[in-house]
């Protein structure tokens, strides 16, 4: 029996995201995620089936719904932004006002995916010099 498949919302460089899209919707299943249940029950080992969607306000429930099945779960803001001056005057406040809306909802469960490359990594090692995710981690 497989299992339901659960709405994951995506924002973000949807550019970036739908490259990556056909390959996490086939790989996450692969995967066993442990879950951890409340109240001293054991924790199991499932698979998850995701269906990712782009980040919409109005797909946020505004109440808690007596069940899961259906509602997105997972939200995620994706970026490959590696200047820090980019980071600042551009995806700085897309991410602050998507977290903002995730919040707004009562959602905690939230995912930021920075991307680097190995050139993005290089740089005076003697120096030390802050970095996009130094500021995401910051800013949070």
């Amino acid at each position: 029996m497989r299992s339901p498949v659960s709405p994951s919302q995506y924002a973000g460089d949807n550019s970036l995201f739908s490259g990556l899209q056909t390959g996490l919707v086939t790989g996450l299943p692969q995967e066993s995620v442990e879950w951890r249940r409340s109240y001293g029950r054991p924790s199991r080992c499932v698979h998850v089936e995701v269906d990712f969607v782009p980040f919409s306000e109005e797909c946020l429930v505004k109440e808690m719904p007596r069940t899961i099945l259906g509602q997105p779960i997972f939200h995620t803001y994706w970026t490959d932004c590696s200047d820090v001056e980019a980071y600042k005057n551009t995806t700085r406040d897309s991410l602050q006002s998507w977290a903002l809306s995730l919040k707004q909802h009562s959602i905690t469960d939230w995912m930021v995916v920075l991307l680097e490359t190995p050139d993005t990594r290089k740089g005076n090692k003697l120096l030390p010099r802050t970095t996009v995710l130094d500021k995401i981690k910051n800013d949070r």
